[in-house]
């Protein structure tokens, strides 16, 4: 049994566990209806997560009081289904990092910014099961919380993904798309006599 902590929307609740440790929920309709306190049958849990690290816990802690719930709950629905169907489990930090980058996404769309992903063909190239999750996952944005994110976001989305699967930073996962970039673009001038 778990114990609710706070429903982040309704298949996404923070609880404690039977020993009082704090872990994140994922199941069809868990969080419908249940309030702070009320327990929650193991059999009805699809996805169970822990954030062990130290300083992970004090960022996800900071993040949870700066970005919506339904955010946080439909960034946690997103990292289920890459576990489920990349039959692995991402580095823990995609928690923090990936509700983080959807908050903001959201921020600058509301505030009509517009920021573009330079490596969009590269990305879907290389990371192309990825990039089929991240699809799905803009789906699940538009479904849920009503707002339409541009096709670029697939693309920073993907990254997000793959450098948690990969245990390797994000930065290293851009600094090898970039360098894929470059060598297409060298290669297209060679091609091209320049």
């Amino acid at each position: 049994m778990y114990r609710v902590v706070k429903v982040l929307n309704n298949n996404v609740c923070m609880a404690h566990d039977k020993n009082g440790v704090e872990c994140i929920l994922v199941g069809k309709g868990i969080g419908f209806g249940k309030r702070q306190g009320d327990l929650i049958k193991e059999e009805s849990v699809e996805k169970v997560f822990y954030v062990k690290d130290t300083e992970n816990k004090i960022k996800f802690s900071d993040l949870m009081e700066k970005v919506r719930t339904d955010v946080v709950g439909i960034s946690e629905e997103i990292i289920a289904m890459a576990e489920k169907i990349k039959g692995k489990k991402l580095n823990e930090h995609v928690h923090i990092a990936l509700a983080d980058h959807l908050a903001f996404a959201i921020e600058r769309i509301s505030m009509g910014i517009d920021i573009k992903n330079p490596f969009i063909a590269e990305i879907k190239a290389l990371y192309k099961e990825d990039f089929a999750i991240a699809e799905k996952a803009l789906e699940m944005v538009k479904e849920r919380l009503g707002i339409y994110l541009p096709e670029d976001e697939v693309g920073f989305i993907a990254l997000h993904l793959h450098a948690a699967v990969e245990n390797a930073g994000l930065s290293v996962t851009l600094k090898n798309t970039r360098l894929v970039s470059l060598l297409v673009s060298i290669i297209e001038k060679i091609s091209q006599g320049k």
